[in-house]
């Protein structure tokens, strides 16, 4: 066995891996050549050093190493040390040079520390929205920081990105690509529909096992009311309850107030409801008996006022 034999390209379901080491390629960081029967093999950067050892005392059978390797250097990053970061897995393996099947392997995982009074930097995980707030029909960016995945082309594992819509998902995402001209940003985006308001949430999961979770929000409001070109009455004939909409450009804009006023046909008034900064108001006729009535819709908004009439037909 050897370095290069075992290592491969790092596998992100495995170990939360980057890019790193090939199969190709000799990533030893001191370019020994691969003879030696101790190494150390970072797993997630693909880097690896050999390891001298000397026998404790004559026939202890108990042997130590006669060399150190940096486990990482922040001033040189993967120039003679292995390069780790917080969560690595580095494994150390050792070969019985009288049976090459023989083989020992131990393995620690890397936390944040160091020395006294040095305090180690912190592995940046955050997800953000490229605005705090958003026009309905807008294109919303997503950007994702993971130094975890510094270097790599993309993210990719199962529901690693989903946004919300007041706790309806809108979206999701199993690849995230690289944001270009950085190194450890990932971008996606969405277009928003025309007729939704309300709270946006986005989620990001890094796909390793005890891997960070965080999230982002942001607020959606209508679109600005620019013209009404009539109401829609739904359903009609109704059995109780009737939805006055207006039809708005831009579609999912809403009005100032909506004020609808329903009349029997001898034109007295038997109804009247209202809302404000609404698309919509419902009436319930349960009260009535079948046949036409008259209905006088009055819009409000944008500085303007708009007046549309027509028939609404209970029948049971």
């Amino acid at each position: 066995m050897t370095p290069q034999g075992g290592v491969t390209t790092p596998a992100n379901l495995y170990l939360g891996a980057t890019a790193g080491g090939t199969t190709s390629t000799d990533d030893s960081i001191s370019g020994l050549l691969e003879t030696v029967k101790i190494f150390m093999w970072n797993a997630q950067r693909g880097t690896w050093e050999r390891m001298d050892l000397k026998e404790t005392a004559p026939n202890s059978g108990i042997f130590r190493s006669t060399t150190c390797v940096l486990v990482a250097d922040a001033r040189h990053p993967g120039d003679g040390n292995l390069g780790s970061q917080p969560e690595d897995t580095i494994m150390a393996f050792y070969q019985d040079p009288s049976n090459h099947s023989d083989v020992s392997i131990i393995s620690i995982k890397v936390a944040a520390g160091g020395a006294a009074g040095v305090t180690p930097p912190e592995r940046l995980v955050k997800v953000e929205f490229d605005k705090d707030t958003y026009v309905a029909g807008e294109t919303v960016t997503i950007t994702v920081t993971d130094d975890a995945f510094a270097g790599a082309s993309q993210i990719t594992g199962d529901g690693i990105l989903v946004l919300e819509l007041d706790g309806t998902a809108l979206e999701t995402w199993n690849t995230i690509p690289a944001k270009p001209d950085t190194t450890n940003e990932f971008e996606v985006t969405y277009t928003l529909p025309a007729d939704v308001s309300g709270t946006l949430t986005v989620t990001y999961t890094q796909p390793f096992t005890g891997g960070k979770t965080v999230s982002d929000t942001a607020e959606v409001i209508p679109a600005e009311l620019e013209n009404v070109t009539g109401i829609d009455v739904t359903p009609n004939p109704f059995d109780t309850e009737v939805t006055f909409t207006i039809i708005a450009e831009p579609t999912g804009a809403v009005a100032d107030k909506l004020t609808v006023s329903v009349y029997d046909l001898l034109g007295r008034k038997v109804a009247e409801v209202s809302g404000t900064n609404t698309a919509s108001v419902s009436w319930d006729g349960d009260d009535l008996r079948n046949g036409a009535y008259i209905y006088v819709a009055v819009v409000e908004g944008a500085d303007k006022v708009w007046t549309f009439r027509g028939f609404v037909y209970i029948k049971r």
